[in-house]
């Protein structure tokens, strides 16, 4: 029987070694190997082991399914971490996952099957092939799409509804505010969330995703700017008057705590006139006066004006 090292070790005809009268089989009954000796006896040549190690890998949430090129592969001896080779006339394993395409992000088992038992590493005998180790597949999450804050003008006095564009769908935004040149700037604990300032000027607001099964949590900053506020409609209350008493100018609505001054035009009376400290007009005969109200534009509030109104005096 010859040795393992011996030239005629593999030297055989392989098909004259399949057929009749050899049948696969040496003098002995012993089967002959795919590349059989050249001789009576077939050679008892030793099998050592290739492990086929796998490598980790990793792809974005939503990535295509990938091809079987994509699972790269490591080949030891010795152990599945042992020496590190480079096999020749190897029909290598096939490898897989049970990733597909919307799998969530996280982690996937690698796993090998098949290969060839007859490649060679350069001259040494054929080795015996371990697909018995795993690797890992990891899905990472995505970069969430961008955050864009579309509420970004308001008035003083009024909430402001905030709002954003670009959120994934069943997303939660929370938004923080805080002062630019405004004071007092700040965003409401109930939803729909607003954004109430102190005075006019900017609120520097910030809308936030946080992360989720599949995306990265992702964040945005605008200016808001909070322009002055229009008052509520400014209307005179006192219309009507007695020509022996002076009548005391009122109103309703305007801006809080504004200054409120008149003028008096003449009617059909035969002369009116503003008194002031208080605000009075006066009449010279029975008939009419016309009398605005007005406020001055504020830190707060726009200027505003009452209709011309009809004030009689009797």
């Amino acid at each position: 029987m010859p040795y393992n090292n011996s030239p005629v070790v593999g030297r055989g005809n392989a098909a004259a070694c399949a057929a009749a009268p050899v049948n696969g089989v040496d003098e002995r009954g012993v089967a002959r190997a795919a590349a059989c000796v050249v001789g009576a006896l077939e050679a008892h040549v030793a099998h050592p082991t290739l492990y086929v190690v796998p490598v980790n890998q990793t792809l974005a949430y939503h990535a295509a399914v990938p091809g079987v090129s994509f699972y790269a592969l490591r080949y030891y001896t010795g152990s599945p971490h042992g020496t590190l080779v480079h096999p020749t006339l190897l029909v290598a394993p096939t490898c897989g996952s049970a990733y597909r395409m919307g799998t969530p992000a996280g982690s996937l088992r690698i796993t090998c099957g098949g290969g060839s038992h007859f490649g060679r590493l350069g001259h040494d005998p054929q080795w015996v092939i371990d697909v018995s180790s795993s690797a890992t597949l990891t899905v990472t999450r995505l970069a969430a799409p961008a955050l864009h804050l579309t509420s970004t003008q308001g008035f003083f006095a009024t909430p402001l509804r905030l709002s954003v564009t670009g959120a994934l769908s069943g997303a939660v935004v929370t938004y923080t505010a805080r002062n630019g040149t405004a004071r007092g700037c700040a965003v409401s604990a109930s939803r729909p969330t607003v954004l109430r300032a102190s005075s006019t000027g900017t609120c520097v607001v910030s809308a936030s995703e946080a992360t989720s099964t599949n995306y990265r949590s992702t964040t945005t900053s605008a200016t808001v700017t909070i322009w002055r506020g229009t008052p509520a409609p400014l209307v005179i209350t006192s219309l009507v008057g007695s020509v022996s008493h002076p009548l005391a100018l009122t109103t309703r609505g305007g801006a809080p705590g504004a200054i409120v001054t008149y003028a008096v035009v003449r009617g059909s009376a035969s002369s009116c006139a503003l008194l002031t400290h208080p605000a009075r007009v006066r009449a010279g005969s029975k008939g009419t006066c016309r009398v605005t109200a007005s406020e001055a534009v504020s830190a707060s509030w726009r200027a505003t004006s009452s209709a011309s109104t009809v004030v009689v005096f009797r």
